[in-house]
């Protein structure tokens, strides 16, 4: 039963808004304002608070990522490299937090459902990463300036781990 869980409806609707609004999100453009510390990416510890307030007013959970991106986000357009640098530790700790969901899966839940939990987590992260690839090959062929690239790839590669951590989490929720 537990395992149907992870594969209900209600959690792929939640994931396919999620999915939806990364794509979105990885066009923002970056907007001038007070700027947080990019050797430390953005504070993540409002997302499960965020993701519930967010469920519960029946909104997408995907949009908590554009409040924790706000650091990130907050860089004047000539601190691109900050900007970036920013991003890419976000990502860094969105898979850790990734990581630490699944470990905490695989001890309270049965085997099946860990493989599955591990499994779904990574091809969502995949074909996520897959469309910022996809926005940097057109990105390219427009040739936009090499740094601007950098920072929606980056930006994109935070939002695709963030949404992958997101969707793990609202699945898992539905174990407890």
């Amino acid at each position: 039963m537990a395992a149907a869980s992870l594969t209900s409806p209600r959690a792929y609707r939640i994931a396919a808004y999620v999915v939806c609004w990364a794509f979105g999100f990885a066009l923002v453009a970056v907007t001038p304002g007070a700027a947080s510390d990019a050797k430390a990416g953005a504070d993540l510890s409002g997302t499960e608070s965020c993701v519930s307030s967010a469920i519960e007013a029946q909104r997408s959970p995907g949009d908590c990522l554009t409040e924790l991106h706000t650091p990130c986000m907050a860089f004047s357009p000539s601190s691109k490299a900050q900007a970036t640098l920013c991003f890419v530790n976000t990502r860094k700790s969105w898979d850790a937090r990734i990581k630490e969901r699944l470990d905490a899966i695989a001890k309270t839940a049965p085997p099946k459902v860990a493989s599955i939990a591990k499994i779904e987590s990574r091809y969502d992260l995949l074909s996520n990463l897959l469309q910022c690839d996809r926005l940097d090959e057109l990105s390219a062929l427009y040739q936009t300036a090499e740094e601007d690239r950098l920072l929606q790839k980056k930006r994109c590669e935070a939002a695709a781990a963030g949404l992958t951590y997101i969707r793990l989490l609202v699945r898992s929720e539905t174990l407890k």
